[in-house]
């Protein structure tokens, strides 16, 4: 009895190391805060972390007395941790080995969700192909919004092929803030993306008319933020040029400030009702602004 006493103290004190020094030599997984509980198995314990560092050999040995699906305290599988990682091999052995696809974590990430964040076309095809589905997040994005901002089109293109959610309206909850705001990806991509983002996104069949909450339309968004090639593209795709915010802001107001004339020019030019007071003259059969003034007294 006391024998078994004392077997049974020193695999505490073994496990309880191994929880203490699960980032001891790695400065990665120091890094991501990434843990392991202390009260669950042995053998799941050494499956999550060797599927975390991407050791191949020593998660098919921890496999042997592990259960697959187990979970951390973060409530993180062993594909989970693998997918985290980029470990694209381990992913594959334990996909092969039955593991569940379909894990969500506590925040609403999944295996295609990380497969995003790293940029990793080859596993999002993979992960599309068994019907993984986009992890919706507690801040309302979800793997799509992931894909508009990881700038990767391979990766963007491979989702909106296979997810017709181009045009979804998202409700944003900003962290540490009560308010929420309705948006599109098409908006995002204009104030945060690069160009390409939002052309791809256009061509896929997003609305270029649909507002966010404010009243701002993706042609209003792009002049707001100083993207004027994106407005003049989104013009030559049939962006509406006599939309307004509900600040009262409209393509030739964004235009004359940012003293753009060929815009307030298309503008001036389209028959639109102005809430303007314009002075321009006709030069080589042109009009030509040269007063400007907005009645609201901006």
């Amino acid at each position: 009895m006391v024998r078994i006493k004392i077997v049974g103290a020193i695999l505490s004190i073994v496990l309880l190391a191994g929880c203490n020094n699960y980032y001891s030599g790695n400065k990665n997984i120091q890094k991501d805060k990434a843990s392991a509980p202390c009260n669950q198995p042995a053998w799941d314990f050494n499956l999550h972390r060797y599927a975390y560092i991407g050791d191949l050999k020593k998660v098919k040995h921890a496999l042997k007395h592990a259960a697959i699906n187990s979970k951390d305290q973060k409530r993180m599988s062993a594909l989970m941790l693998a997918a985290f990682k980029d470990r694209e091999d381990v992913v594959e052995y334990l996909i092969n080995q039955g593991a569940d696809c379909h894990f969500l974590s506590p925040g609403g990430r999944n295996i295609l969700s990380y497969a995003v964040q790293n940029k990793n076309p080859g596993l999002v095809k993979k992960f599309l192909a068994l019907n993984v589905l986009p992890g919706r997040y507690k801040d309302g994005k979800d793997t799509l919004w992931q894909a508009v901002y990881s700038e990767n089109l391979p990766v963007l293109n491979l989702l909106l092929a296979h997810f017709p959610g181009v045009d979804t309206a998202y409700v944003i909850k900003p962290e540490n803030d009560t308010y929420r705001t309705q948006t599109t990806l098409l908006l995002q991509s204009i104030e945060y993306s690069p160009f390409e983002v939002t052309q791809l996104l256009v061509e896929k069949g997003a609305d270029i008319q649909k507002a966010n909450s404010r009243g701002e339309t993706p042609l209003l968004s792009a002049m707001r933020n100083g993207k004027y090639e994106t407005a003049k593209y989104l013009i030559s795709k049939g962006a509406m040029l006599d939309a307004k915010d509900r600040a009262g802001n409209t393509l030739l107001s964004y235009a004359m400030k940012a003293k753009k004339e060929d815009l307030a020019l298309q503008a001036i030019t389209s028959g639109i009702p102005l809430d303007t007071q314009v002075t321009y003259k006709i030069f080589k059969g042109k009009p030509v602004v040269y007063e400007y003034d907005i009645k609201k007294g901006c």
